[in-house]
């Protein structure tokens, strides 16, 4: 079977999903940040969660080589954020003064939740490559998410 990729990908877009920011301290890149709308649950026993990176995307190498991440789930005010760490060459977090998570990455202030992660596999996903990581640390905070829908951020409407 034979398909526009762009058509795929727009198809893809009717998903809706909520936007993180993945941080990890890379060594000599320092402290380095991602926005992905590829986070999913895997599995409670044992607590596993995923996400994937796109083989061309300027921080493939770094994250390939990180043995500790940290998940951020953005608000629906942090639009702003999902932006900046979307655009390449955009991703350093030193002038950021945000505290660290218990295993050693940054954490996004005011994230509804953020989850530290072990790298405990990465699998071949075509020209992606999907990042299993097993949880040894969440904080929720709550609060109502960053969504993103047919290439536009969007809004839940409030209940009732």
């Amino acid at each position: 079977m034979s398909f526009n990729p762009i058509e795929f990908r727009n198809s893809l877009g009717n998903f809706a999903t909520g936007v993180a920011i993945i941080t990890a301290d890379c060594g000599r890149m320092g402290d380095v940040g991602l926005t992905i709308n590829s986070f999913s649950s895997v599995s409670l026993e044992p607590p596993l969660t995923l996400w994937s990176i796109n083989r061309s995307s300027d921080l493939f190498e770094t994250f390939i080589n990180a043995k500790v991440f940290t998940v951020n789930i953005l608000r629906k005010d942090q639009q702003h954020l999902s932006n900046q760490f979307s655009r390449k060459g955009e991703h350093s977090l030193a002038e950021y003064p945000w505290k660290r998570s218990k295993n050693g990455c940054l954490v996004v202030p005011d994230s509804l939740v953020h989850f530290d992660c072990d790298t405990f596999e990465k699998l071949d996903g075509g020209d992606h490559i999907i990042f299993i990581g097993k949880v040894n640390y969440f904080e929720n905070r709550g609060g109502q998410p960053l969504i993103f829908c047919q290439g536009k951020y969007r809004e839940l409407k409030p209940e009732g």
